[in-house]
Order: C-alpha cells, then sequence, then structure tokens
C-alpha cells in the first residue's frame, strides 16, 4: 500500500456508526473550518480508488486545497482521535490507559487523594485481567501519590511489598514474552517454510521446542503465558503430523480461555482463531457431535468489532466449503461463491491474504471437482498470479503449481503444459527444495506424452497411484498430499469413474464405519 493511500483505506475501514462519530466529533475538534475536512472525507469516502489529481480538481480555487498533504495529515488524525473516543469503552488496556492519563491530570493539579481512588480501581482490574506492564506502572504512581500526600505509613507499606510484587510482575511478563516468542516464531517458520520437507527442516522447528519454557508445561502460569504455550505445542504437532496430539492441544486451548471469561472478552480473538482450529480439526477426525457443539458458540459472540465480525465470517465459510469439499460435493460448494465475493468485497482489507488464497483454493477445488474446468483454471490463475499467496503460503503455491499442471492436463492444453513442467521444474530446482511426490507427478505428466492407447493411460495412472500411496507413509511426504485428494483423482482416472464420485463413495464408507463403530 502506498503511504498516500493511508488516509483513503482509513476511511474506507470506517464504519457507518464510525464515520457518523466523526463528522459529529468534527465539528467540536475543528471550530470554524470543520465543513472542510468533512468535505474532504465525504469526497474522498465516495472514490473508488484514491484519486488526488480528481481531489485537487474538485477543490479548485479553495485555499485549503493548496496545501492538500498536511491537510490530510491533519484529517486522518481528527479520524483516529474520534475512533479512539467512539471505542473508548472497548478495551480493558484503553480504560487502563485512561485512568493513569487522569492520575496524571489530578496529580498536576494537587488531587492527590482522588489519584489514589482511580489508582486502587485500576490495580483492581489490572490484577483480574493479568496487565502486567500496567500493574508496574499503577504501582509506581501509587508511590509518587503515598509520597505527596504524605502518608508515610502507606509508603512504607508499599515499600515492603514493592520490590517482591514488582519482581514477581516482571518474571510473570518475562515468561510470557518466552512463550509469545516461541508461538511467533513456529508461525513464521509455518508459513515461510511449511511441512518440514527433511530432517534439516524438521530440527528448525524442534529447536524451538527445545526452549526450556516449551519443555515445562508447568512455567505456564498466567493466562496468556498458558495460551501461547498451548498454541505453540498445537502448531509444532500440526507441523509434524500428529493429528491426536493436534486435537488435544486445540482442546485444551479453548477449555482454557473459557475458564476466564474476563480475559476472554479482552482476547476474543484469540478465542474465535482456537474456537475454529477446534472445529477444524473435530471435523477432519469425523467428531460431528462436538464439531456442531463448538460451532454454535460463533453465533453467540457478541461484537461490535468489524475485524473479529470478519474473521467468522472467514472462518465460518471456509468451514462451509471444506466439509463440501471433503463429501463430495463440488456443487455446493461453488453455491458458495457468490456469498464469499461479497463477503470479500464487504471487509476487504479485514481480511488477511491468507484467507483469500484459502478461499480461491477452495473454491479451485470446488470447480474441480464439479468438473467445471475453465473456471477452475480462473481461480488457479488467480493465485499463481498474485507474489503475495508465494510469500504467505509457499506450501501452498507450491501445491497449487503441481495442480495447474493436472488442470492443464484434464484441459488437453499440450502446449501450456510442456511450458508448465519446464517452469515448475525450474522453480523447485531454484529453490532446492522437491518433494518426492512432486517428482514422480511432473515425470508422470512429462511421460504421459508418449502415451498412445487408453490401456496405457489407465496403467500409467495405476503404477502412480500406487507410488503415491507408498508416499503417504513417509511423514515428510504426507503433509504436502493432504493439500488434495491425489489418491482419489488417480482412482477416478483407473476406473473410469468421476472424482466426485469417488469423493461421495469414500465418505459414505467412513460415514458408514463410524455408525457401525
Amino acid at each position: 500500500m502506498k503511504s498516500s493511500d493511508d488516509l483513503f483505506q482509513l476511511i474506507k475501514s470506517l464504519t457507518r456508526n464510525e464515520k457518523g462519530y466523526f463528522k459529529k466529533a468534527a465539528g467540536m475538534h475543528v471550530i470554524g473550518t470543520q465543513n472542510n475536512y468533512v468535505r474532504l472525507f465525504d469526497a474522498i469516502d465516495s472514490q473508488k480508488e484514491y484519486d488526488e489529481q480528481k481531489l485537487i480538481k474538485q477543490f479548485k480555487g479553495e485555499t485549503f486545497i493548496q496545501h492538500l498533504p498536511s491537510e490530510k495529515i491533519y484529517l486522518y488524525s481528527l479520524i483516529l482521535k474520534s475512533l479512539k473516543e467512539y471505542h473508548s469503552d472497548n478495551s480493558i488496556e484503553t480504560e487502563l490507559n485512561g485512568m493513569l492519563h487522569s492520575v496524571e491530570i489530578l496529580f498536576d493539579k494537587g488531587l492527590f487523594k482522588a489519584c489514589n481512588k482511580i489508582l486502587k480501581k485500576a490495580e483492581k482490574i489490572a490484577k483480574n485481567h493479568q496487565k502486567y506492564l500496567t500493574l508496574l506502572q499503577i504501582y509506581e504512581w501509587l508511590a509518587i501519590v503515598y509520597r505527596a500526600l504524605p502518608d508515610m505509613d502507606e509508603l512504607k507499606k508499599k515499600l515492603d511489598e514493592k520490590t517482591e510484587v514488582q519482581k514477581n510482575l516482571i518474571d510473570e511478563y518475562k515468561k510470557y514474552v518466552q512463550y509469545k516468542s516461541a508461538d511467533d516464531t513456529l508461525f513464521y517458520y509455518t508459513k515461510s517454510l511449511g511441512f518440514p520437507r527433511n530432517k534439516k527442516e524438521k530440527q528448525i522447528y524442534e529447536s524451538v521446542m527445545s526452549n526450556p519454557y516449551m519443555k515445562d508445561e508447568a512455567l505456564a502460569t498466567g493466562f496468556l503465558s498458558r495460551y501461547y504455550f498451548l498454541s505453540a505445542s498445537n502448531m509444532y504437532s500440526e507441523i509434524m503430523g500428529d493429528i491426536k496430539k493436534t486435537y488435544e492441544y486445540r482442546k485444551k486451548i479453548v477449555e482454557h480461555v473459557e475458564a476466564f471469561p474476563a480475559q476472554m472478552d479482552d482476547n476474543l480473538i484469540l478465542y474465535i482463531r482456537a474456537l475454529n482450529n477446534l472445529v477444524n480439526i473435530q471435523d477432519e477426525l469425523n467428531y460431528p457431535e462436538e464439531m456442531e457443539k463448538n460451532l454454535a458458540k460463533f453465533d453467540k459472540i457478541q461484537t461490535k468489532s468489524p475485524t473479529i465480525e470478519s474473521r467468522i465470517f472467514a472462518y465460518s465459510y471456509a468451514l462451509k466449503v471444506t466439509r463440501a469439499i471433503e463429501c463430495g460435493n463440488f456443487e455446493e460448494c461453488v453455491k458458495f461463491l457468490p456469498e464469499i465475493e461479497d463477503g470479500i468485497k464487504k471487509y476487504g482489507a479485514l481480511l488477511h491474504h491468507e484467507f483469500i488464497l484459502g478461499f480461491s483454493y477452495n473454491i479451485f477445488c470446488g470447480y474441480f471437482g464439479a468438473g467445471d474446468y475453465k473456471n477452475a483454471l480462473k481461480w488457479m490463475n488467480i493465485m499463481l498470479n498474485n507474489d503475495i499467496f508465494l510469500d504467505t503460503r509457499p506450501d501452498v503455491y507450491r501445491f497449487a503449481q503441481i495442480m495447474n499442471m493436472i488442470l492443464h492436463f484434464e484441459l488437453k492444453n499440450h502446449e501450456l503444459l510442456s511450458y508448465a513442467i519446464r517452469s515448475t521444474y525450474r522453480t523447485f530446482l531454484k529453490q532446492q527444495k522437491l518433494f518426492k511426490f512432486e517428482t514422480l507427478m511432473l515425470n508422470f505428466i512429462q511421460r504421459s506424452s508418449k502415451f498412445n492407447t487408453p490401456g496405457d493411460f489407465r496403467q500409467g495412472f495405476k503404477d502412480l497411484r500406487e507410488e503415491v500411496i507408498k508416499l503417504q507413509a513417509d511423514p515428510f511426504e504426507a503433509q504436502v498430499l493432504s493439500f488434495f485428494d491425489i489418491v482419489s483423482w488417480l482412482e477416478s482416472k483407473v476406473t473410469q469413474k468421476s472424482f466426485a464420485e469417488i469423493i461421495r463413495g469414500k465418505w459414505e464408507s467412513r460415514r458408514l464405519e463410524k455408525l457401525k463403530a
């Protein structure tokens, strides 16, 4: 995003109520010239894409437009100020910061007893929500206020408590930093490396888990410390392919957050992320009763945050599409497309690139499974032509390149297929990362150009299916094979049945086995 678009993006992110509050606040904060800022606000808000030259032309001849850069900076600050006021009751952190600011003002006026009352209230709130750094600030202010009163008895009492209390707070914060760092580091590796392809990459993940704090769950005593310990453990289990441990950790995360209602309200985005992860693995493990119970929790979440609303949208539709694909109901998957596109338009920049990637890939799978290869190619090109996806999920991007070749194979685009093979080979070899599965697929597609009869193709597909099945026993290969049911696609070629029919048959078999159990 260009810096000149910052104001445009901020205005476009506002809800209708936030816009109304800003216009009302602008009249109070900018006496005499408020109309110019509101007019500039409305002019930018009316644009579909930011066009500065259009603004200059629209306000030609007016004095304020001659200083547009400084006017935009001031308008940006006005909007931020109104947002802080509008959302002042939505965050414990904001409430505590406001209370400390009040203490600072009252202290300057010599109203020390009033300061003490606010600090006592702030201390109670900060303890309840485990705000370690804020508590340290509160204790510093309490000592200053007791000296100013002067209240030597209280000051002496605080001095006796202060060293030990502050030491404990600092220790708790250090533990939080260690667990959060482990979680962030694993998150980075999962996005930059993806599933480990060899022992060297596996050791990178193991080195994070060798942190003494990650080895001792008993150290994770605070709310956030335990959350990030469980979150990091969940990511590690998932990346190593241990689905049972992943399920257990995800279940523990949700139970942990729900056990602390005050912290859950203040960390709602952590809760919905944990809930979504749990629901997805319950779906994967075929635990329908547990999944439906947790899905219902999304409907009970009340929020005014557009960010959280956008996450709930992304999570719920991702699950709908995934479930439709898993049971072979590809036509149903495609029906979700208009609703997903509407959601993307509504939430825009609030949706992380990874959500857009996920939707694009799942819609591609829906069209592919439905046999609509033309539309599947459209969504495949959306993914492959966006470098952001390569940076966000290189493992998914690489698999998409394989699927792109399979798609051209289905479309019988022989010339494009030959180019795609050469291009993909160069890309993979340049990265010095080549799964055995990727090598198998590249060689097969290249070799298939020499098949002359339907029997040659069926035998080729049969041989490839057996090789891929063998690879599923390799933990490094099994992870990448989870992106798409390539074995079912190969079976469809061997048996001359549709891909959707094979998927539906397997889904029904699993359902019946579950009922028997």
